[in-house]
């Protein structure tokens, strides 16, 4: 793969692949990206098909127009807050010059920014005018360490539909009393992703400050331990993912549920195990 950016809003980007189980033992991928921020667009060209592609994006509001800023809520005046938010609406389309074949694809979306006063939330709408498919999810934070979406899906010309229901929930990691030893602390979930040391023990770094209860948590400061996530589907599947670590294992574990099998139920169980010194 190579890339290279032409100027600070144009890149390009060339990948290639060999193996004996792809068509002709190999694909070559060419990618031109533009980007400034309000609006952006992507060509593509692949050998796999010929296929030839351009799809774009455009912002508004929120951050996007200039010099508008979030209001601060208020505070028994009776008004209501302001909803802080970017839209993006935006398309593709593509064609296949060896099969012959195309398609085009429209979306928009709506999600609130970080200064947001308000609960996080973001909603998108997709729609497919060629296949007929019309998909709308909608996702939004319930609470302070728990999230919530719901997906439907309805397809226009042969009247099928499917939804499912969503749910992420994160712990925070077990508060332990502080000791200083003389050894050095274990590196943080994030940095360990990240391959890098945390800033409080960066070289040279001074000692971070006690954060007081109540304080927001610093960027070297680990706020998660670990992320469970569910899904129900219209044919009362479920499907669970834990996502956590036990000091240097970061690991995944994952299970699919029929509840219409109540006989075997577990259909599927992967795991997934990563070390990091």
């Amino acid at each position: 793969m190579a890339v290279r950016r032409l100027s600070p809003a144009l890149q390009l980007q060339l990948s290639a692949v060999s193996g004996q189980h792809l068509r002709d033992g190999g694909t070559l991928l060419g990618l031109a990206q533009y980007d400034v921020g309000r609006y952006s667009f992507e060509g593509l060209a692949s050998s796999d098909g010929g296929l030839l592609g351009l799809r774009g994006i455009y912002n508004f509001g929120g951050d996007v127009d200039e010099p508008a800023a979030p209001t601060a809520p208020s505070d028994g005046s009776g008004e209501r807050e302001r909803v802080y938010g970017r839209f993006s609406t935006g398309g593709e389309i593509y064609y296949g010059t060896l099969n012959k074949s195309g398609g085009v694809s429209l979306g928009t979306r709506f999600a609130t920014l970080p200064a947001h006063q308000g609960t996080p939330l973001s909603a998108t709408l997709t729609l497919n005018p060629l296949m007929g498919n019309i998909a709308a999810t909608y996702a939004v934070a319930a609470g302070k360490h728990c999230s919530l979406a719901t997906r439907m899906e309805f397809n226009v010309f042969s009247y099928e539909s499917a939804w499912a229901v969503g749910m992420e929930l994160w712990r925070k990691p077990f508060r332990r009393a502080a000791v200083d030893d003389g050894r050095p602390r274990d590196r943080s979930w994030q940095a360990k992703l990240e391959w890098r040391l945390d800033e409080q023990d960066a070289p040279d770094a001074p000692a971070p400050a006690t954060p007081q209860p109540g304080a927001a948590p610093t960027d070297g400061q680990e706020q998660y331990a670990g992320v469970l996530k569910a899904r129900l589907d219209q044919n009362l599947r479920i499907g669970m993912l834990w996502e956590g670590r036990v000091k240097s294992l970061l690991f995944s574990l994952g299970s699919g549920i029929d509840l219409r099998k109540l006989d075997k139920p577990f259909r599927t169980l992967g795991l997934e195990i990563q070390f990091s010194s």
